[in-house]
């Protein structure tokens, strides 16, 4: 596989400190690079870049001497680990109630195949763009979130989910001192040819850039440079939080292995996504929670109105009377 040079942007926006981190720093990366991360951080003012921060500099040390060839989902795990050690370690606050933390977004362009993994929010999208001009998304990850749990339950609309009051709540994040650690979503394929983009970004490029225009953008007959900073431009225009992002276009794909990359999914899933069977699970009870809770609320929604209604109409009574 072989790659163009990569771009990268990070901005601090309207926000009054950058908790957003990412990996190769910007203007840093080359064409030999294969790993890239972005983290938006959490926590408030200096506890958010440090957990982000602190992930990105222990999962990039823990694989900088991993060979394309040679890397696997044990290579990410064990980097995974690390990482929530180190978070561990910085967090030194006995019964901390707000602690540090942050989401990931993970690439690695492997020489067999390519691995993507995400905790929270934040995206990784891969997008091609066919003879005709048109891009499409060949895979996206799906967020973590409260508002993406409502979605799923149809409780909301997608439309209602960018407007919702609690659009910022995530349902994973790497955090220190965690009974259980949240898993991280993987997704493994061989499925990259040349011209493919794969695009990584915190959750401030996403409330601004939709999927629509991601594609438009992408389609349209620009350089990489431009590209990208039509979607800084856009940003800065529009978002309220850190936007950091890193597009990455494919020169050389990868050679098509014995089996295609959604058997290959199907086949190996246990293998690819050992990390989820538990997080399914935590899922549909999270998910079942939150209906009955849902469903609750807007009973006594329900009931309080019926109770102004009925006090209206026999004030109205007496009054006539």
């Amino acid at each position: 596989m072989k790659i163009y040079k990569p771009l990268a942007m990070s901005e601090i926006g309207r926000r009054s400190n950058q908790e957003d981190a990412i990996f190769p720093a910007v203007g840093k990366a080359t064409v030999n690079d294969r790993l890239f991360i972005v983290c938006d951080g959490m926590g408030g003012h200096e506890s958010g870049e440090v957990a982000s921060n602190c992930v990105v500099q222990s999962i990039s040390s823990c694989l900088k001497d991993v060979k394309p060839g040679d890397f696997s989902l044990t290579n990410f795990s064990d980097a995974l680990s690390y990482a929530y050690e180190q978070l561990d370690a910085l967090d030194n606050i006995p019964n901390n109630k707000k602690r540090m933390g942050t989401t990931l977004t993970f690439l690695y362009l492997g020489d067999k195949n390519i691995l993507i993994a995400h905790i929270g929010d934040s995206r990784v999208y891969q997008l091609r763009q066919s003879s005709d001009g048109n891009v499409e998304i060949v895979h996206k990850t799906e967020d973590h979130s409260l508002v993406n749990d409502y979605v799923k339950a149809k409780l909301i609309t997608p439309q209602e989910a960018k407007i919702h009051p609690q659009k910022n709540i995530i349902t994973r994040a790497m955090q220190p001192h965690l009974e259980q650690r949240c898993k991280a979503t993987t997704f493994e394929s061989d499925n990259v040819k040349a011209g493919d983009y794969f695009f990584l970004c915190s959750d401030g490029v996403i409330e601004s850039v939709d999927d629509d225009m991601l594609i438009n953008i992408l389609g349209e007959p620009l350089s990489n440079e431009e590209k990208l900073n039509k979607i800084k431009e856009i940003c800065s225009l529009y978002s309220n939080d850190n936007h950091t992002a890193y597009l990455i276009q494919i020169a050389e794909g990868l050679k098509s292995q014995n089996v295609n990359s959604s058997q290959k999914q199907s086949s190996e899933n246990s293998a690819i996504n050992k990390f989820d069977k538990t997080a399914k699970k935590e899922e549909t009870e999270h998910l079942a929670k939150k209906r009955k809770e849902f469903n609750f609320k807007w009973l006594i929604i329900a009931i309080t109105i019926l109770t102004i209604i009925i006090c209206v109409i026999l004030t109205c009574s007496i009054k006539s009377s």
